[in-house]
């Protein structure tokens, strides 16, 4: 029913593409802020930018913790996003910290040779 219609080899999916940061913003910073900081109105989050803590978390255990929530005060999400969003999200909850960067756990980061 495709041959020659140009429509056919167009890819398929969303036509703006999936922004971990916009998701971020729109469903996780009122409560840890847009660097990833704890907000004064929720000071006991978690800190999304502790590098030494985002490093032992899996991308497995972020999705989990996405979905389940943390009760009593973070609201689980289910499956409010689809897994390529879901994705994006982790990833983009990473970037907020060193983690992507960091050594094995109990290793010290290599020392500069700058000033």
């Amino acid at each position: 029913a495709c041959l020659g219609m140009g429509a056919c080899s167009d890819a398929a999916g969303p036509k703006t593409p999936i922004s971990g940061e916009r998701i971020y913003r729109r469903n996780c910073a009122r409560c840890h802020g847009l660097d990833g900081k704890p907000t004064k109105e929720v000071p006991n989050a978690r800190d999304l930018s502790n590098a030494a803590f985002m490093s032992q978390m899996s991308d497995d255990q972020l999705r989990a913790t996405i979905k389940r929530g943390k009760p009593p005060a973070m609201p689980g999400f289910g499956e409010q996003f689809m897994r390529p969003s879901l994705d994006a999200l982790v990833a983009y909850t990473r970037s907020l910290s060193d983690a992507q960067r960091a050594t094995a756990i109990g290793q010290p980061e290599p020392e500069s040779d700058g000033p």
